[in-house]
C-alpha cells in the first residue's frame, strides 16, 4: 500500500515541535507495512498552496500512489479535491468543530476558523474515508459524512512516552525539587485558558506556597517526555478541544492530569485514580484539584487503555482504514 501524506502539519529545522505527532504518526505506519511519503506544504498564502498543489498533482501522475492522506483543515482537503486519487482526510479539533469565542481580540479568528470548518465538513463528502480524534467530532459532520469516518486520535509513541525517574528528568532539564505544574501552551491563542491556569495554581499557592507553574510552550520533541516525568501535575484548562495529545502522553508518562471536560478528556482521565476531573472551570475548584492530586500517590495509567493509544495499534487502524477507502480487504 502506497500512501501519498499531505500535511501543513510537520516539523521543520527551527520548529520541531510543529506536528509532531504527525511525524510519528508516518513512522509508525511504515513500521506497520504502509510505504508512506510526505508532501509538507504550509497553507499560508496563495502562492505556497499554489506551489503545492503542484507538487501534489505532480506526485499523483507519476502512478506510484494508491492514495493520498490529507491532515487537518480546509486548505489540505481543498487541495486534495484537486488532484486525481482517492483520499483520506484526518481532522484534529477546530478544523471541524471551529474556534471558541474566547476574547474580544480574537473574535475575527473565532468567525474565521468556525466559518472554514462548516465548509470542510461539507468537503469532506468527497474523501472516500475520514478520521477524527473524538465521537463528538464525528457527529458534527453531515450524516453522510458519518457513515464513513472512523474515530481515531493520534497515537502516543510509548518508547519515548514512558514512565522515568522523576529526579533524573528534573537534573536533565535543570528543574529544582519545588512542586511543579506544568500546562502545554503553543502560544497566540486564548482557547487554551492560560489566564484559567495561571488563577488556579495562584490559588492552590495560598496552601503550597512553593508550587510553579511551567508552561510548555516551542519544547523540542525530544525533551517532552523529560517534562512530563520531572513534573508532579498537568494542568488542562481549554475552553475546547479535539483529544490533546498532551493528556494521553502525560498517562504514558504516569503523569497526574487534572483537566476540564473537553474532547475525549472525560474518558481518558475521568476514571482514573490519580486524575481529577473539574467542573465547573473554576479557578477554586482547579487549584483544589491540583492540591488533591499532588497529595495522592502516583499510580499507573491502566495497560490497556495505553496500549489501545499507542502509536502501533494506532497504525494498524489506519492501515484498515485506507484498505477500507481503497475497497480492500486486509488484516487490521
Amino acid at each position: 500500500m502506497r500512501v501519498l501524506l499531505l500535511t501543513g502539519l510537520y516539523p521543520t529545522p527551527g520548529r520541531l515541535h510543529e506536528g509532531a505527532a504527525v511525524a510519528r504518526q508516518c513512522e509508525a505506519l511504515r513500521a506497520a507495512g504502509v510505504e508512506i511519503d510526505v508532501l509538507h506544504g504550509s497553507p499560508a498564502g496563495v502562492w505556497q498552496r499554489r506551489r503545492t498543489l503542484e507538487a501534489l498533482r505532480r506526485a499523483a501522475a507519476r502512478g506510484r500512489y494508491d492514495l493520498v492522506h490529507v491532515h487537518y483543515g480546509l486548505s489540505a482537503t481543498g487541495l486534495a479535491l484537486l488532484q486525481p486519487l482517492p483520499f483520506v482526510a484526518t481532522y484534529h479539533g477546530t478544523d471541524v468543530n471551529g474556534y471558541p469565542f474566547c476574547a474580544w481580540r480574537e473574535v475575527g479568528r473565532a468567525l474565521a476558523w468556525s466559518g472554514a470548518a462548516a465548509l470542510t465538513r461539507q468537503l469532506a463528502r468527497f474523501a472516500r474515508a475520514v478520521i477524527v480524534m473524538t465521537e463528538a467530532m464525528r457527529r458534527r459532520l453531515p450524516p453522510a459524512v458519518q457513515r464513513k469516518t472512523w474515530v481515531e486520535p493520534m497515537g502516543v509513541d510509548t518508547t519515548l512516552f514512558r514512565p522515568r525517574g522523576r529526579d533524573a528528568a528534573r537534573a536533565a532539564l535543570g528543574w529544582g525539587p519545588e512542586p511543579i505544574v506544568v500546562f502545554c501552551h503553543p502560544g497566540g491563542t486564548a482557547q487554551k485558558r492560560a489566564d484559567l491556569a495561571a488563577a488556579a495554581v495562584g490559588v492552590a499557592r495560598r496552601r503550597c506556597p512553593d508550587l510553579r507553574l511551567v508552561v510548555l510552550r516551542g519544547l523540542e520533541p525530544a525533551r517532552m517526555p523529560l517534562a512530563l516525568s520531572a513534573a508532579d501535575c498537568l494542568l488542562l484548562t481549554s475552553e475546547r478541544e479535539g483529544s490533546p495529545n498532551v493528556v494521553r502522553e502525560a498517562l504514558a508518562c504516569n503523569l497526574p492530569v487534572v483537566a476540564v471536560p473537553v474532547g475525549d478528556v472525560t474518558d481518558l482521565v475521568g476514571a482514573h485514580p490519580a486524575c481529577g476531573l473539574v467542573v465547573p472551570r473554576e479557578p477554586a475548584r482547579l487549584g483544589a484539584a491540583v492540591l488533591e492530586v499532588l497529595a495522592r500517590p502516583r499510580s499507573e495509567a491502566p495497560a490497556a487503555l495505553m496500549q489501545r493509544h499507542s502509536a502501533a495499534a494506532s497504525a494498524r487502524r489506519i492501515r484498515a482504514v485506507y484498505a477500507a477507502a481503497l475497497g480492500c480487504r486486509e488484516a487490521a
